[in-house]
């Protein structure tokens, strides 16, 4: 599995250096609110964010967390975008990403998660609706994407459009992405390394599940990629982009 300095690299490849944060370890979650102070206004960047992206850093509610969860958000728009982190990562993961929408013509969230990445899913849908969002476009890597896929399965404040999930596994930490497909919808696209076991074989497995999706596709890459880099392959990226733009384009209000 790559930590999050090889998937930043990879995402800097992608993005390029205008879209790319520093590449340092992301803050805790439980950071405090921004005040006026520049000192305070710096620990926001939770050590990766460039500093255009830092007015965009804020505290995610949790409806079931006594406290906070680090988030970064950018962008305006009627689609939403959540992106979901992997195990060990934090919001410093999809944050280059969440710029790229944000020019895209999305409104783009992502957050260190806080006790069930499930749940925390659905507080940023919730936070995104606050915003002005109408519908959102789930994203999630390793257990982000067992998250946004198990998020997808239950009533949330926005509708869903369409969900990815990159190298998600069936099932983590008590999230069931295995019972949670089947009663998918929306199109869904799962993807993955062919070389990254088990996760290529869990990609293939819940793609075979999710019977009832308008559209479920299932690719996979040679490689062992892991997560958000994954689309540090240009025919990855070339699918991912593909299935967005047909599925949730920023233009669907």
């Amino acid at each position: 599995m790559l930590g999050r300095r090889a998937a930043v690299l990879v995402v800097c490849a992608v993005l390029g250096p205008a879209g790319c944060a520093s590449g340092q370890t992301g803050g805790g979650a439980t950071a405090s609110p921004a005040s006026p102070t520049s000192a305070t206004a710096a620990a926001q960047d939770y050590g990766c964010l460039t500093p255009d992206q830092v007015p965009g850093a804020y505290q995610l509610k949790l409806s079931d967390q006594p406290t906070t969860a680090d988030a970064f958000a950018a962008g305006h728009g009627r689609v939403g975008v959540v992106l979901a982190h992997m195990a060990g990562e934090s919001v410093c993961e999809w944050a280059p990403w969440v710029s790229k929408f944000a020019a895209e013509g999305y409104l783009a969230t992502t957050f260190t998660a806080v006790g069930p990445t499930d749940a925390n899913v659905g507080d940023a849908i919730t936070e995104l609706k606050r915003r002005g969002a109408t519908r959102v476009l789930l994203v999630g890597g390793s257990k982000g994407g067992t998250a946004v896929l198990v998020a997808a399965s239950r009533p949330q404040a926005l509708p869903v459009a369409a969900v990815v999930s990159l190298s998600g596994p069936a099932q983590y930490q008590g999230m069931d992405a295995g019972a949670a497909v089947p009663r998918l919808t929306m199109p869904v696209l799962f993807m993955a390394d062919a070389d990254d076991s088990p996760f290529d074989d869990d990609a293939k497995s819940l793609a075979a599940e999710a019977k009832r999706a308008q559209v479920h596709w299932l690719k996979l890459y040679p490689g062992a990629s892991h997560a958000s880099a994954v689309l540090g392959n240009p025919a990855a990226l070339a699918d991912f982009t593909a299935f967005v733009a047909k599925y949730a384009p920023p233009t669907v209000g």
